[in-house]
């Protein structure tokens, strides 16, 4: 029998345009979580795909960084869920297919921060490293430049 597949809609879902603050996208108990990475991250949106082994989900991306991704989400799966993630990198002509791990939930409905999951990558191939990192290097830029 083939997987389920769920569609997100896509109401009042974050804008495509760059987060400022950290604030503007997240509750204290997700600020918490933040400082205790490892690896900096990027706040930018983009759309990506990501399955379950019975179901398909097209989200979009909040955050990204070399250990993981966070993923706006109105139904977050439940810590501790595995994950194949697809997706595209913006500006950049390279897409990433890896694995990762649920690890961080919020559920704010009604809140003015966003519901959705941190994700931490299990399995990030050097290739796939290399290219979030120039991602990374290329909005530190644009947001030097804005200022």
């Amino acid at each position: 029998m083939p997987p389920k597949l769920a569609r997100h809609k896509k109401q009042d879902g974050p804008k495509k345009t760059k987060l400022k603050k950290l604030s503007d996208i997240t509750t204290e108990s997700s600020r918490t979580f933040v400082k205790e990475r490892k690896t900096p991250r990027c706040l930018i949106n983009f759309l990506i795909d990501y399955q379950t082994l019975d179901q398909f989900f097209h989200d979009y991306a909040v955050n990204l960084s070399l250990g993981g991704i966070f993923i706006h989400s109105k139904n977050p799966l439940p810590v501790g869920s595995d994950v194949k993630l697809s997706f595209a990198l913006p500006g950049l002509d390279a897409s990433i297919q890896t694995t990762g791990v649920v690890v961080h939930v919020e559920n704010t409905q009604g809140k003015k921060s966003l519901s959705g999951m941190g994700i931490q990558f299990k399995d990030l191939d050097p290739k796939s490293k290399a290219l979030i990192d120039t991602l990374m290097k290329l909005e530190e830029v644009k947001e030097e430049t804005h200022h």
